[in-house]
């Protein structure tokens, strides 16, 4: 590695879950990745990706655990910003929440349905008077 390059920053931290899995597997799982250092160019004969950077062909260190992760970049003497892991939000749910039954909102809809239908029986009997009046006044002459 040429001596006139700074050695870009490492980051450290815990991956988040994938969101297709709600296990606990691999959850103490490190991960020491660089930052990067030089953009990717378009070769123009062959159309392949290249760069300058000689951190590129590391993708992801895995550690067991935060220490090793730590002690390995300051043994390689690298720059690293470790990152804390994610706060894990528990959700209390229960089988019995997805049949709950909630009174006050069906209550509520019940009201805007009779209120919307109240309306329309107003309406409708505004254009049968209006109605009726025509049919009077067509009858009068």
């Amino acid at each position: 590695m040429p001596a006139y390059r700074p050695v870009p920053v490492a980051h450290i931290y815990q991956p988040a879950r994938s969101p297709m899995q709600g296990g606990l597997a691999r959850r103490n799982e490190w991960v020491l990745e660089f930052e990067p250092w030089a953009r990717s160019d378009r070769e123009p004969l062959m159309g392949w990706r290249t760069s300058e950077d000689p951190f590129a062909s590391i993708q992801r260190l895995r550690f067991p655990d935060r220490q090793s992760a730590i002690a390995f970049a300051e043994r390689q003497g690298w720059h690293y910003v470790a990152h804390d892991p994610p706060a894990r939000r528990i959700h209390p749910k229960s089988y019995a929440d997805n049949f709950r039954y909630d009174l006050a909102e069906a209550i509520l809809r019940s009201q805007q349905a009779q209120d919307a239908g109240a309306t329309i029986g107003v309406e409708r009997a505004g254009q049968s008077a209006a109605a009726r009046q025509s049919s009077d006044a067509r009858q009068a002459s």
